[in-house]
């Protein structure tokens, strides 16, 4: 080693005294421990690199000779480990404003882990979910991949039985509800501003639930089971926890070096990060060699994950783990930028997301009207833009009447294609489709093309740069924001339910005779205009949020 270092690199007198001190000893000790990219990002450096300040001369010299080529360690890249006096003082804050570096560690103190972790063994799970059905990916050589549909039950009878010889990688989603135990239990361990759905979290704002989205999901791998990151969650921030029992590893690239990296891996391997999921994985050391950006790191049992907004990830369990995973937007500049930004890279690539984009950048417009105005402009000249490729496609259509308003803002994506509805949907035969899938219909039927909303008042408020809640826009979502209407549907909603779930009409409406009704199961907002007649003569001012007498349509 030393021979090599001296024949190919520079060497100041006191590195070469190192060198012959005790050089071929560290090189020894590193390589013994898995080579120096596992060794250096690791939360703390073993003592034989931090004496005689070894990390620096390895980095630019002996690193060369490990790779038997010259390389660029300055490439490696480590996650923020958070200290036991950070996590402290994140815990009970109630957004992300901490975030600011792209990769976090959250480990949860040990004497927590075990807690944690009490409801999600194998044996457990079995005995919660065992009879829910699920898609298995299994994999016995790298090109045999197989998918089959199976009660969890079997899929883990199939793990600990191939425990001892370890020939068979699994891979399955389990969904489970938000309100589970669960997730409810996990919540408890959690940072307030981490959990999902929370109060400065953008996609509390979504009318939808989209498990590992804003709900969470939870997965179990087994056995050099890897995956990438999900085109469609790259845009937010990433929370992955892991419930163990063994840990992952774990290569991200920094939102910064995506379209580089994007761009090399087309020229080398042919292959389009952006548009083929789950195809191709390579150890740390492809990163190096082939002079990528990139950081590493183990995921331990109790460690949280947080990538920021932008990062992109492959994660590979070599043992068996169960992790969960959501994630989060904030309302910030760089997140909402980027919300949008990969709104359109998608767009570029034809590639259709599970996730209302546009719906939600206009709820975050009408509620959050304290962001930056020089955001919320940026966000408002968006929308136009969007309302202006809407009325190019209706256009097309060249259709003689006008849309039909029908207020169903629950509609957001096209039955045959999966593409978001914005404004104007098609409905026939409880079918709603897109303008594009519009074009291919032979026979259209005019009045069945609607409106989400009135145009006017749409476009009115998104160029006045007065934005409120107003009932002519708000929806039902999924988390808790700032609507104000519908936290005075829910309370009016709430004061009409008896404890047994009935709904007691007054008397005044029922011939002086108390009536109860069946339980009440529909939407709150949606039935809170039939259930109050005097509100069905009111709207809400669209300049300040006030109420006034209906006097004429809009």
């Amino acid at each position: 080693m030393i021979k090599y270092v001296q024949d190919n690199l520079q060497l100041t007198l006191s590195e070469k005294q190192m060198l012959y001190k005790n050089g071929q000893i560290i090189f020894e000790k590193v390589k013994q421990d898995g080579g120096f990219i596992k060794v250096y990002c690791q939360k703390e450096l073993p003592q034989y690199l931090i004496e005689d300040n070894w990390v620096d001369i390895y980095k630019t010299k002996i690193i060369s000779y490990e790779y038997n080529q010259i390389v660029n360690a300055l490439l490696i890249q480590k996650p923020h480990y958070c200290s036991s006096t950070e996590i402290l003082d994140i815990w009970n804050l109630d957004s992300l404003v901490w975030r600011t570096s792209q990769v976090y560690i959250i480990s949860v103190p040990c004497e927590m882990i075990e807690i944690l972790t009490m409801n999600f063994t194998l044996q457990q799970i079995k005995q919660n979910h065992g009879m829910t059905k699920i898609e298995v990916e299994s994999i016995i050589e790298e090109n045999n991949k197989t998918i089959q549909e199976m009660q969890l039950s079997q899929l883990i009878e199939k793990i600990i039985e191939d425990q001892s010889s370890n020939k068979i990688s699994y891979f399955t989603i389990i969904n489970l509800h938000k309100k589970a135990k669960e997730i409810k239990h996990i919540k408890n361990f959690l940072p307030q501003s981490i959990r999902p759905q929370g109060n400065n979290d953008v996609l509390s704002y979504m009318r939808n639930e989209i498990p590992s989205i804003n709900v969470p999901q939870f997965e179990i791998r087994y056995f050099n089971n890897w995956k990438s990151s999900p085109k469609d969650q790259i845009c937010f921030t990433q929370i992955n926890l892991n419930l163990g029992p063994d840990s992952c590893l774990w290569i991200t690239i920094d939102k910064e070096n995506i379209t580089e990296i994007r761009q090399k891996l087309i020229q080398i391997e042919h292959i389009d990060i952006l548009i083929e999921d789950k195809i191709w994985f390579k150890d740390a050391d492809y990163f190096l060699l082939n002079n990528i950006p990139f950081r590493y790191f183990v995921q331990n049992k109790g460690d949280l994950v947080v990538l920021s907004p932008g990062t992109y990830s492959w994660q590979k369990c070599e043992g068996l783990s169960i992790n969960c995973s959501w994630n989060q937007a904030t309302l910030d500049e760089n997140s909402l930028k980027t919300i949008i930004d990969q709104q359109k890279i998608f767009n570029q690539l034809n590639f259709i997301s599970r996730i209302p984009f546009k719906n939600l950048i206009l709820d975050v417009v009408i509620h959050e009207n304290s962001l930056d105005q020089t955001l919320l402009n940026y966000l408002r000249s968006e929308l136009q833009q969007f309302i202006f490729e809407e009325n190019q496609n209706l256009q097309v259509l060249d259709q003689k009447n006008s849309p039909v308003f029908q207020e169903k803002r629950d509609k957001l994506f096209c039955t045959k294609c999966k593409r978001e509805l914005f404004i104007y949907f098609y409905e026939e035969d409880q079918k709603c489709l897109c303008l594009i899938c519009l074009k291919e219909q032979i026979n259209i039927n005019n009045s069945n093309i609607k409106q989400k909303y009135r145009f006017q008042c749409l476009n009115f408020l998104i160029g006045s740069q007065l934005s409120c809640c107003n009932i002519e826009f708000c929806s039902n979502y999924t988390g808790k924001t700032k609507c104000t209407i519908k936290v005075d549907e829910q309370q009016n909603y709430k004061s009409k339910v008896n404890k047994k779930g009935f709904i007691k009409i007054s008397s005044e409406n029922n011939n002086g005779k108390n009536k109860i009704l069946e339980p009440f199961t529909q939407n709150v907002m949606e039935s809170s205009e039939d259930e109050n007649p005097k509100r069905k003569n009111k709207k809400q001012d669209i300049y300040k949020g006030q109420q006034f007498l209906k006097q004429k349509k809009l």
